[in-house]
């Protein structure tokens, strides 16, 4: 695939598009797209936040529940994979071609995704996600498989955790184990009124099933 030619500033929003020679502002290319009305999905906006913080795990739910959210945009029709594809998120992207993102989707500046790829690509001098290219080219070559089934083996899931959310995962399901702090955490609730009961109770239940499947 030839790399498309983008200028922007390193930590700067997705491109914006070419600037006018008169006023220096982005050029809007209102034939070259649709309009989509923006934030249309429930928890549309949500979504959005929990992407740019590359919680894939949170993403993923969410688009179990409404694929849909992997087409919808935000104020300036950039896709969800428009932004994952600008903040450099392997994982991310995966988990949104599989759902079903466009990804020659044009945002109202006429940029597609692999743009993004590109500007970021450029931002960083030079060193582009050749793990993120591979999707479009796979795209182009009408090579490329998406498949949703994956999602549902607990190991692949894990393999798309950041390491971050990995280590923080790990933190709280030693913390499960810990059966006094659940012993603490009952011995409490026997205090409080039920509704705080049941909340306990559900809480300890979650961490004998977590036990139970690691």
């Amino acid at each position: 695939m030839a790399l498309l030619s983008t200028d922007r500033a390193p930590g700067a929003s997705p491109g914006r598009g070419s600037q006018s020679k008169d006023s220096g502002s982005p050029t809007r290319d209102d034939n070259a797209i649709q309009r989509q009305k923006p934030f249309d999905e429930p928890r549309s906006r949500e979504f959005f936040d929990a992407l740019k913080e590359n919680d894939v795990l949170k993403c993923l739910n969410f688009l179990k529940g409404n694929p849909k959210l992997a087409l919808d945009c935000d104020m300036e029709r950039k896709t969800p994979l428009h932004w994952a594809c600008h903040l450099d998120q392997t994982n991310m992207c995966q988990v949104l071609i599989d759902f079903g993102a466009n990804m020659y989707a044009k945002d109202d500046y006429s940029k597609k995704p692999h743009d993004e790829v590109v500007a970021t690509s450029q931002a960083k001098g030079g060193i582009i996600n050749k793990d993120i290219v591979k999707f479009f080219e796979k795209a182009d070559a009408k090579t490329l498989r998406r498949d949703t089934k994956r999602y549902n083996a607990p190991l692949y899931v894990k393999y798309l955790t950041p390491v971050e959310q990995v280590k923080e995962l790990a933190e709280f399901l030693a913390r499960v184990r810990d059966m006094s702090t659940l012993t603490t955490a009952k011995k409490q609730a026997d205090d409080q009124d039920s509704d705080d009961v049941e909340h306990q109770v559900v809480v300890a239940n979650i961490g004998n099933k977590l036990n139970t499947q690691d």
